[in-house]
């Protein structure tokens, strides 16, 4: 019983901590297209060649095959095959089946928040000789697609996915 009490109290600081409302470490990243914000103790590289934005969860240690990563990325949409969101996610499990091994799509769906359509799509696989997990977020607006991509191993993702989940609540489009 003791243990278990220890154990709900260590469970409710990491959510209170996890929890935007309450962390006061943030910095906000901000381009022509959107503004996020994200916890000043991450390691974060800002408009690389292909990622607008990168975010590593934890500091690098040794021995460490990787760490949980947040990606966000804007694509200008040109002569590809996209129109919407619906033909971006066909296309998207498509490419996921095709490029991950032993790929199983967990969830795969369109959804509207605050008159925005999202393409959310969580799976898992095997890369690298490591079993991975993701979660994506899409959003198709003025002939650009925004990616924000969250990345762990299998056995971390359930500790990182609420700090994802957070820094994506906090973007807005311009």
């Amino acid at each position: 019983m003791k243990n278990w009490v220890y154990f709900m109290v260590i469970l409710l600081s990491w959510g209170y901590s996890q929890n935007k409302e309450n962390i006061k470490e943030w910095k906000v990243y901000k381009n022509s297209n959107y503004e996020l914000q994200y916890l000043n103790n991450w390691q974060v590289e800002l408009n690389k060649p292909f990622e607008d934005f990168i975010a590593y969860l934890r500091p690098a240690g040794q021995g460490l095959p990787m760490r949980e990563t947040i990606v966000m990325t804007t694509t200008p949409i040109t002569d590809q095959p996209i129109y919407n969101l619906d033909s971006y996610q066909r296309i998207k499990e498509e490419e996921i089946k095709n490029q991950i091994f032993r790929s199983e799509i967990l969830e795969s769906r369109i959804i509207k928040k605050a008159g925005v359509s999202i393409h959310i799509i969580v799976y898992k696989g095997e890369k690298d000789g490591m079993k991975l997990k993701w979660k994506e977020w899409t959003w198709y607006k003025d002939k650009k697609l925004y990616q924000l991509v969250f990345t762990a191993q299998e056995s971390t993702y359930d500790t990182y996915i609420r700090s994802a989940e957070v820094l994506q609540g906090s973007i807005k489009f311009k």
